[in-house]
């Protein structure tokens, strides 16, 4: 085979994994029929010439051959990831998924029998500090920001609260939903706004070793909807009430 087929192949794979089209002997094939048709026969017959036990043949190259015919361990996390997300933020779907993937290894069974994990998963709750549930994929503004465009990204994301940053990326102050409301009442716009004038300045953060009960009676005591987690003056992740009801 030439170089440049096998190169080219190796980026489609990567690319594209199972649902991949090789080039084989100046042929175009599903790498499913060059793994199943091609390599393994070739494959069994290498071994067998090496006067390899033909039990531990069929019992290795049939594990290839299922996971050919079903799901690789690669192809089986995209699916079942792909599912929790829909109910799931992506910091709990993580913690779903490698917590299913050690109950399927439990059972010893190869990863192509494995079913893909339903929607509805439902993780066992180990938290007991913010930072096994503070969401960390977060949507920061900074303090010069215009308002507008901050709250039109809101309004786009579906987000009630935004920490904001100063020019040194530390957290400075808070934009909420709430807040705004306050502003627009005394106000007709902020089109000419910017977020350090709408944002809320004295925020109450915690550290990502708080334990959840304190992070609870903080939420309730100050009647806020979060909590920004805070490592070092640097922002680390974010609480919300909902985060905390679900567990």
């Amino acid at each position: 085979m030439d170089f440049q087929d096998a190169k080219d192949n190796f980026i489609k794979a990567a690319r594209n994994g199972a649902a991949s089209i090789m080039l084989w002997k100046g042929t175009e094939i599903p790498i499913r029929d060059l793994i199943i048709k091609e390599l393994l026969p070739l494959a069994y017959e290498g071994l067998k010439k090496c006067t390899i036990n033909p039990n531990d043949i069929h019992r290795y190259l049939e594990v290839i051959e299922k996971r050919a015919k079903g799901n690789s361990g690669s192809r089986w996390s995209v699916l079942s990831y792909r599912q929790l997300k829909k109910n799931m933020k992506q910091d709990d779907a993580v913690i779903a998924l490698t917590e299913a993937i050690y109950e399927n290894q439990q059972t010893l069974d190869p990863v192509s029998n494995w079913p893909i994990i339903p929607k509805r998963f439902k993780v066992r709750s180990s938290a007991g500090l913010a930072k096994h549930i503070m969401s960390t994929q977060l949507l920061t503004v900074n303090e010069n920001d215009m308002a507008d465009m901050a709250t039109t990204i809101m309004n786009w994301k579906n987000i009630h609260h935004v920490p904001v940053l100063n020019d040194e990326n530390e957290l400075c102050g808070l934009l909420t939903w709430s807040h705004m409301t306050e502003y627009l009442k005394e106000r007709s716009d902020f089109t000419t706004a910017k977020v350090g004038d709408l944002m809320v300045k004295e925020v109450i953060s915690v550290a990502p070793e708080t334990d959840l009960e304190t992070v609870y009676e903080l939420l309730e005591k100050n009647h806020i909807g979060c909590v920004p987690v805070v490592n070092k003056s640097s922002l680390v992740g974010i609480i919300t009430l909902k985060d905390m009801t679900e567990i």
